[in-house]
């Protein structure tokens, strides 16, 4: 979206320049046109979709993506039925155009923690519906080794990395948007974790998620070796 708007870059030309470099682009995040938002007019702009479902859909057939990233962004309490209404509604509509959605819980949405989620895609019973799965988030919503245990086989499709001390801080949107370590760097066991997802069988994608301020002074090329080599030893 950032490069759509600040760079003028249409996505056919976004998937060329990916394509010239030997990338492939699978995922599309996030879409947060699929729930309701509950409020009035002065819901800050934080918590609304950027973009409209239809929006989302033309730009991941354009790209060529494989999922699409649905989040419920805004911190009202989720009702389940209409969850599920909405996530099933979303979820057709991808597979019309041949893509998956992946649901991402966070602490500080409607759709807070593992449980929920699961529980959203077992209703909503998609079958090109999967779970992402943000260490962070997982780590902040109280979640536990044995939790992992309880996702049925083949249902994660996506794992990020990062790492973050023990005690949260009092805004943990703030903390998941700019304030995230590099994974091992912090108190989140990112790698024991790693190891129950394995003893379960898990395989799907796996790479960071974080961002610092400070990278914008850095070079990318740099940026990108740091958090490669981060991942690459918690794994």
């Amino acid at each position: 979206m950032s490069a759509q708007s600040r760079e003028g870059l249409d996505p056919a030309t976004m998937r060329a320049i990916a394509h010239d470099a030997g990338v492939r682009i699978t995922d599309l995040d996030p879409v947060g046109d699929w729930l309701p938002v509950e409020g009035n007019s002065d819901t800050p702009a934080l918590f609304k979709s950027v973009w409209s479902r239809q929006q989302f859909l033309d730009c991941a057939s354009e790209l060529g993506i494989e999922r699409l990233t649905a989040v419920q962004l805004a911190p009202d309490a989720v009702v389940h039925d209409v969850a599920v209404e909405g996530f099933t509604t979303l979820c057709d509509d991808a597979a019309a155009h041949g893509f998956g959605v992946q649901l991402e819980f966070m602490p500080f949405s409607g759709i807070s923690n593992l449980s929920i989620a699961l529980r959203l895609l077992r209703d909503a019973d998609r079958a090109n519906a999967s779970l992402l799965l943000d260490v962070c988030h997982f780590s902040r919503s109280g979640g536990t080794a044995d939790d992992l245990r309880m996702i049925p086989s083949g249902l994660v499709s996506a794992l990020q990395l990062a790492d973050g001390p023990l005690a949260a801080p009092t805004d943990t949107r703030d903390e998941a948007m700019f304030h995230r370590r590099l994974p091992g760097d912090g108190q989140f066991h990112v790698a024991e974790l790693l190891a129950v997802l394995a003893d379960t069988q898990v395989s799907c994608a796996v790479g960071p998620e974080l961002y610092g301020r400070s990278w914008s002074e850095r070079n990318a090329t740099d940026v990108a070796c740091d958090l490669m080599a981060a991942t690459r030893r918690v794994l």
